[in-house]
């Protein structure tokens, strides 16, 4: 991992932070609505999510392969009434046992992985049957002007945001990797100075089979 990626992203993710954007803050609440047990996320983060979690979640697994980022996210969810416990890895290769969790978060991460067709398919390894897999991603465009942008640009955010992807069509993926989703939002998210191109987002729940 790049000086970049260890030093500066984490620090830029955490000062930048997003404590005013309601829209954000609430597509999180809703993606982590419904989640109980012991909870698996990838691509922790600074956990940003962490204020979000229902009540009924037992505790966080959070995956995160930059050690830069582990720790400010040590700091940033110090307090947080979940215990939650840090994990160093890749989400191609997870360290865990077969049907080791109640469920499976990733929130704006299936954009950076490096195979996601790999990611899914661990994904779906660690959930024990039945158990849920909840995504907030943003996806491909579906119109063919904002998806050449995407593919235009995808070259720079790859070494702007740490391997973001913003072409991946990560609905079909999901979909191929074994699980059902059971509800799925299809958004269209302009706030700020975001580009139409930028806008286009999923979140949802899916279920292991």
């Amino acid at each position: 991992m790049s000086l970049y990626c260890e030093h500066f992203f984490p620090w830029f993710l955490e000062k930048a932070g997003e404590s005013s954007n309601e829209i954000v803050k609430n597509l999180r609440r809703d993606t982590l609505d419904g989640l109980s047990g012991d909870v698996l996320e990838i691509g922790f983060g600074i956990g940003h999510n962490t204020p979000f979690y229902p009540p009924e979640v037992k505790s966080i697994t959070a995956l995160e392969p930059s050690m830069g980022m582990i720790g400010r996210a040590k700091r940033f969810v110090s307090g947080a009434g979940i215990p939650i416990s840090f994990e160093q890895g890749s989400a191609e290769s997870l360290s865990f046992s077969d049907r080791s969790f109640d469920a499976v978060v990733s929130t704006m991460t299936l954009c950076s992985v490096s195979s996601l067709r790999e990611v899914l398919k661990e994904i779906y390894r660690v959930i024990k049957p039945g158990g849920a897999f909840h995504f907030l991603e943003h996806v491909a465009a579906s119109n063919l002007i904002d998806r050449s942008f995407q593919n235009l640009l995808t070259p720079v955010t790859r070494t702007i945001f740490c391997g973001c992807h913003l072409n991946r069509d990560i609905e079909s993926a999901i979909i191929c990797a074994g699980f059902h989703i059971k509800d799925i939002n299809r958004d269209r998210l302009r706030f700020g100075i975001i580009p139409e191109f930028l806008s286009h987002f999923i979140h949802g729940a899916s279920v292991r089979k």
